[in-house]
């Protein structure tokens, strides 16, 4: 008997073989830019809640199935006062909508 999914946290935690409390941040590791990648532990370290907009943005979006819900959720997103200034808005230290707009599609897509 095939396993229905209803989300997207519940797709990707099944496809990638995570445990649900840990989907969050996999969802923000595998999102972020390149730079933030390396940038990413020094930010932390100055600044325990600098990736707590990214975490939201990963609880809530993989809350959604269907592609108009998690479409709103970036618009959100784009627009919420934390993205905004030199590291997160111009030096782009943050997620990726692009990133995580393709691993949702492909998520949803795959069973």
């Amino acid at each position: 008997m095939a396993t229905s999914f209803s989300n997207f946290a519940q797709r990707f935690c099944a496809q990638n073989h995570i445990d649900p409390s840990r989907f969050p941040a996999a969802i923000v590791r595998r999102s972020l830019h390149w730079p933030s990648r390396w940038f990413g532990w020094f930010a932390v370290r100055l600044k325990p809640d600098y990736f707590e907009a990214d975490l939201e943005l990963a609880t809530y979006c993989g809350q959604q199935a269907a592609s108009r819900d998690f479409e709103s959720e970036l618009q959100e997103f784009r627009y919420d006062t934390r993205n905004h200034g030199l590291w997160r808005g111009r030096l782009r230290q943050r997620v990726s909508t692009r990133r995580l707009r393709r691993l949702f599609y492909h998520t949803m897509s795959t069973d």
